[in-house]
């Protein structure tokens, strides 16, 4: 079993750096029929990126836009989804004592509540959730 955050997401539908990563963490998962768990609002967020990298950066053309779009509903929709309501007063706590956003701390929490791996390639996320004791995927 493991968590997927957005930037993860990102990752499985956009070359970036250590996108083999998480496309191979990713594809572990799948052959080994573990449960992929992300909260809802991961979808959004992972298009908000794929909307930067498209409008605001212009590094994808409106054909690799729609493509990675396509491929990342397809991916969101096979995943298991976790209701961030569940873990709101976890990730609330989190955010508070540990100064980091409520967004990043529900994927945390998800992980902690389910003691299970989180694959996130956000740095200053990655050393607080190793803090909680948080495992990582990568």
């Amino acid at each position: 079993m493991i968590v997927l955050d957005a930037s993860a997401l990102v990752k499985l539908v956009v070359e970036e750096k250590d996108s083999e990563n998480a496309r191979k963490a990713y594809k572990k998962e799948l052959a080994m029929r573990e449960r992929i768990l992300v909260p809802y609002l991961a979808l959004p967020e992972a298009l908000n990126s794929l909307w930067k990298y498209h409008t605001l950066r212009k590094e994808l053309s409106d054909e690799k836009f729609e493509s990675a779009m396509n491929d990342l509903l397809s991916i969101f929709n096979k995943l298991e989804k976790v209701q961030e309501s569940s873990v709101a007063r976890l990730a609330s706590e989190i955010a508070h004592v540990h100064k980091l956003s409520v967004y990043d701390s529900i994927y945390v929490a998800i992980s902690r509540v389910n003691n299970t791996p989180l694959l996130i390639f956000d740095e200053p996320v990655t050393g607080k959730a190793k803090e909680l004791g948080v495992k990582l995927a990568v």
